[in-house]
């Protein structure tokens, strides 16, 4: 969603290097997530959506924001028909359980009642480090901030601090409650971000998860997964007299896949604890998902190789895909891996593209089954000013159709390790299957990667 330079230009998709710093064994036994095993229908309530949606994303200051007003004004006015609000956890939650909303409530009005639009609740669930670590937040303590290798802190929860957790879901229930009951089905989701790219996902520029509490937590893992430290030593011809020895790291074959399948574990157990704070909140809220990329080079810092297994207990699913990404491949990737979702995609700062290719990018996104089109990162009335014409002909031209409906022209099959190692190979299948994207291909994930795909006979 926020940029990189944005997302460093985004390397095109035919261009992707080769990222993998593990090799998997060959041979193992794999399992697809197909339509038939995706999706829990005990905790999804949403069907598909068929109604469309052009979204605003408004500023990343949150509420109140002197800019948010007359933004959302002109949004509502060259043709946007939802809007995204920012709800920055500092801002709200200043001690424990004391929840101030006065400036969201504002901002929903205008949203709603005003202009008379939808809103999408974007919770993000990051606090700055610095008052963290000088005592002054009163709501986190050092230790339930994520680290990297380096020891350096984010601003990013830790994934493995309980408190961190629970404390974040208690802050999701309290939002939503409060907006569910005072606007119902005028929000259509409620995304619950965690990188400092308010992506649901570790933050991509890095690797993240070094903290004491994910260390520990990794080799209590580690012990269940192998038992004993003989047998992790036979696996990863490595001489350890104790699991307190070992230090994550991506490199080498069993480490680095065990250290993936880690963090994918810890990754999905906190995706559904905030899934779960969204249906407390509200039983009738949807929860959503923002994912930055589910193919592209950060893969494997971002744990989003096998999405599927991410996304059982949520109703909507973002893909933050630049302007040189393959926007048909993206939607028709996540609708044959999320049957019964609500799937979207974005279009990024004005400085990433021109008209015709921002239109393009809709273009295909609405018709390969998005639900919803997000425009990111544009701040200043200027610049929606000067694109105005072409919102109002995305919004002419998309808007008053319905999400389509179609049969796939063929059905593309690819692994998670081809996926962590790069999208070239599978990106030329699926342009020559799908008519370089005229056509919609059914694209299936085999998990080879994750703990609960690897069923090689060898491992737990």
């Amino acid at each position: 969603m926020l940029t990189q330079a944005t997302k460093d230009n985004q390397v095109r998709h035919l261009n992707m290097p080769r990222v993998m710093m593990f090799l998997l064994p060959m041979g193992r036994a794999v399992f697809a997530m197909n339509n038939s095993e995706v999706g829990n229908p005990d905790t999804i309530a949403a069907s598909p959506a068929t109604h469309r949606y052009l979204l605003y994303g408004a500023p990343w200051g949150g509420c109140p924001d002197p800019q948010f007003k007359p933004l959302v004004d002109k949004a509502a006015d060259v043709g946007f028909n939802a809007i995204r609000i920012v709800v920055r956890w500092h801002q709200h939650e200043t001690k424990p359980g004391e929840y101030d909303f006065d400036a969201l409530d504002r901002a929903l009005d205008d949203v709603v009642k005003t202009n008379r639009l939808k809103a999408v609740v974007l919770i993000w669930l990051i606090r700055p480090a610095e008052p963290i670590r000088g005592g002054q937040d009163l709501v986190l303590v050092e230790q339930d901030l994520q680290q990297d290798a380096s020891g350096q802190f984010s601003s990013m929860i830790s994934f493995s601090s309980n408190r961190a957790v629970e404390r974040a879901a208690a802050f999701v229930k309290r939002v939503v409650a409060h907006c569910h009951e005072r606007y119902a089905d005028d929000i259509l989701g409620y995304v619950t971000p965690f990188s400092q790219f308010a992506e649901t996902e570790y933050w991509c520029q890095g690797e993240w998860g070094h903290e004491a509490s994910s260390v520990q937590a990794y080799r209590a893992w580690l012990v269940r997964k192998y038992g004993t430290i003989d047998k992790l030593n036979a696996f990863w011809e490595s001489t350890y007299a104790a699991f307190e020895q070992i230090q994550p790291s991506q490199k080498g074959q069993e480490p680095g896949l065990s250290w993936y399948q880690f963090r994918h574990d810890a990754l999905k157990r906190v995706i559904h604890r905030m899934a779960s704070a969204v249906r407390e909140g509200h039983p009738k809220a949807r929860h959503a998902l923002q994912f930055g990329s589910v193919f592209d080079p950060y893969i494997r810092n971002r744990t989003t190789v096998c999405f599927p297994d991410l996304c059982t207990d949520s109703h909507i699913v973002w893909v933050d895909d630049a302007p040189t990404y393959d926007h048909c491949f993206s939607m028709d990737y996540l609708r044959s891996s999320l049957p019964g979702k609500w799937i979207c995609n974005e279009i990024d700062n004005p400085a990433q593209g021109s008209d015709e290719v921002y239109y393009r990018l809709a273009k295909e996104s609405f018709e390969h089954g998005a639900s919803m089109v997000s425009v990111a990162n544009w701040p200043d009335l200027d610049a929606l000013e000067k694109r105005a014409e072409l919102f109002r002909r995305i919004a002419r031209d998309f808007l008053p159709e319905p999400v389509p409906e179609k049969t796939p022209v063929a059905t593309l099959n690819i692994k998670a390790r081809e996926v962590m190692d790069g999208a070239e190979a599978f990106q030329r299948r699926y342009d020559a299957l799908s008519s370089n994207g005229r056509d919609w291909v059914r694209v299936l994930l085999e998990d080879d990667l994750s703990l609960q795909g690897v069923k090689d006979g060898r491992h737990p």
